[in-house]
């Protein structure tokens, strides 16, 4: 199932449109960031910093989606791959974590940006 953003929560916690328009517009771009270092801690097998990243960004997706158990089944295969030393039949498990992320940083985008 896709990552859909937990727009009621971030409601109740930026009940003004553009309190929560510049939230999810500050929340869009530390995503993107943390998923563009995790992409190149991964491409350069640095496995301590991908693994940091990897958690933060399990944290930030349970926050932004209200859905920590999802996060976590999209995430923790991710790390436990990079405490392997990501063995080469981890890529599925690289491209599926990072195609979740895309799709989540699409739904923040389309949030920020209503038609």
């Amino acid at each position: 199932m896709p990552l859909q953003l937990d727009l009621h929560t971030l409601t109740e916690l930026y009940p003004s449109p553009g309190e929560r328009r510049q939230f999810l517009q500050r929340a869009l771009e530390i995503l993107r960031e943390d998923r563009a270092a995790l992409q190149y801690a991964l491409a350069g097998h640095a496995c301590e910093r991908a693994a940091e990243l990897a958690h933060r960004l399990q944290g930030s997706v349970a926050f932004l989606t209200g859905e920590p158990e999802q996060a976590a089944a999209i995430l923790r295969p991710l790390e436990r791959a990079i405490k392997q030393g990501l063995p080469p039949d981890s890529r599925d498990i690289e491209l599926a974590a990072l195609d979740h992320l895309t799709t989540l940083e699409s739904a923040m985008d389309r949030a920020t940006h209503p038609d």
